[in-house]
């Protein structure tokens, strides 16, 4: 048993890493998205400024006659040649044109350059978004067969207890107060293998036994969670929380604060879900709560 929670432990700290990882790789994504926006818009606005230089000041009919006068002189009347072109002055009607043209050329090919970059950089940082994903959720399967383990092991101590299973602690009491929301059961077309209470953010969470605190960071769709084991090793879930007050390892009492009600995680409005195993079976709390004579 000691070895299956010491596996379990690994698994949790393994979660929290990979929770971590796949963030830092959406952050990327999400930045370098930002960058190509902003070149896309520089390449706009590039070309823009192209059609303004070839639709107002250098129109093609403007240039007709001064280029033909200019070419059809010879090298000495060429020399002394001023003309004006869209209010400029120069000896080359073409020459201010084609450095503008040369100027605007470099600073798209410019963007064009940063923004083949910058795709190639997403394209980087969105393998290695997947392949973060692909390990939270090697950590999350790793996480549920280790706690299944444990259960297990729990049971089967709980099995060979003469009389059969330990009876339950003394002193049950209600997570948290707030109002009864949602039931355990069907719901949305899948199974809610809890209750929720609705409060607000930062309503003290307690511990509605005493026991081992297994678990207290990230978990998967919970955002935060606390889970609370009874040396029987019935547990109690405590999700969507906004701050744990204790860490793995702790022993706590029943009643004793251990997080605040949140909205973290796949969450529609700050509630808290509770959840009991016993047995290694996720049963309906308000059957299990309703042993003790509470219910909401």
């Amino acid at each position: 048993e000691a070895a299956a929670r010491e596996e379990l432990d690994a698994a949790v700290a393994a979660h929290e890493r990979a929770t971590g990882r796949a963030a830092d790789a959406q952050q990327r994504v999400d930045d370098l998205g930002t960058a190509i926006q902003q070149t896309r818009n520089q390449l706009d606005k590039a070309a823009q400024r192209a059609e303004q230089y070839a639709g107002s000041e250098y129109r093609f009919g403007s240039l007709v006659g001064p280029v033909l006068g200019y070419l059809s002189a010879d090298e000495d009347e060429r020399a002394g040649t001023s003309l004006n072109v869209a209010g400029n002055s120069s000896a080359d009607p073409t020459g201010d044109l084609t450095d503008r043209l040369e100027a605007q050329q470099d600073t798209e090919q410019a963007a064009q350059a940063k923004l083949k970059q910058t795709r190639n950089a997403e394209k980087k940082a969105a393998n290695t978004l997947a392949d973060a994903e692909q390990a939270h959720g090697a950590t999350v399967a790793d996480l549920d067969a280790a706690q299944a383990r444990v259960d297990e092991l729990a049971a089967e101590k709980a099995a060979r207890t003469p009389g059969g299973a330990a009876a339950p602690a003394a002193g049950v009491v209600q997570p948290a107060q707030g109002e009864f929301t949602s039931g355990y059961g069907a719901r949305w077309g899948s199974s809610h293998l809890g209750i929720d209470i609705a409060n607000d953010i930062g309503t003290p969470i307690v511990a509605a036994h005493s026991g081992t605190v297994v678990s207290s960071g990230p978990a998967s769709g919970f955002g935060l969670w606390v889970r609370v084991q009874r040396d029987d090793g019935l547990t109690t879930l405590y999700g969507h929380i906004n701050e744990s007050l204790v860490s793995v390892g702790q022993e706590v009492e029943a009643g004793q604060e251990i997080a605040t009600l949140g909205n973290r995680g796949q969450s529609t409005g700050p509630h808290l879900h509770f959840g009991v195993v016993e047995n290694g079976e996720k049963i309906d709390p308000q059957e299990w709560l309703g042993r003790f004579g509470l219910r909401y």
